[in-house]
């Protein structure tokens, strides 16, 4: 192009520039341009930060609620270990037979229960589920009580430090001392077997 084209060009933009309808409508293609081009790059730009953001809300919800699981699963993991630790002490050793003796006798004196005759019996059971760690041991006891004491006796044994299964219980009249009864109690304690 020559100078005398841009010149005329020139002119005939500035002319166009003074008419409003063609001011407006370069304004309009200005417009539409950046709306077509950089507004829409800037609002794609926008919808993908959005999008992004909503997912890692979305990830910081699941993993607090994943981290509030697993504290109440360690919690949860805690009382287990501790009640288990309760229940292994409820179980007595090899040596123990004669202080759970001794045990049953001081429950009988204090449920006011007289004593004939208490002693081990056949300790070959295996324990639950045939664990070889652990043993059923028998013990056979004989006294004389009314059935007030008997009830204490029972629930004294039942909530001694140590597992006290009922295999057998017989209660029978006694005619020389009618209130009283002759009783025939078979126990079960569990022990380890090492």
């Amino acid at each position: 192009m020559t100078s005398m084209d841009m010149k005329t060009l020139k002119t005939q933009a500035l002319a166009l520039l003074e008419r409003p309808q063609a001011f407006l409508m370069i304004v309009g293609v200005v417009l539409l341009l950046d709306a077509a081009f950089i507004v829409r790059w800037q609002v794609v730009s926008l919808g993908r930060m959005f999008k992004e953001a909503h997912k890692l809300k979305g990830d910081i919800v699941a993993t607090y609620g994943e981290s509030k699981e697993t504290e109440g699963q360690k919690k949860q993991l805690k009382d287990y270990l501790t009640q288990r630790e309760q229940l292994n002490n409820m179980i007595i050793g090899p040596q123990d037979l004669p202080k759970v003796l001794e045990s049953i006798s001081k429950f009988a004196d204090i449920a006011s229960v007289r004593l004939l005759r208490i002693q081990p019996v056949d300790p070959g059971r295996p324990g639950a589920g045939g664990s070889d760690k652990f043993a059923r041991q028998g013990i056979s006891i004989t006294a004389k009580s009314g059935y007030h004491q008997l009830g204490r006796f029972v629930g004294l044994l039942e909530s001694a430090p140590v597992f006290v299964d009922f295999k057998n219980l017989e209660v029978k009249g006694d005619q020389a001392e009618p209130e009283r009864q002759h009783l025939t109690i078979l126990l079960e304690v569990f022990r380890h077997t090492d």
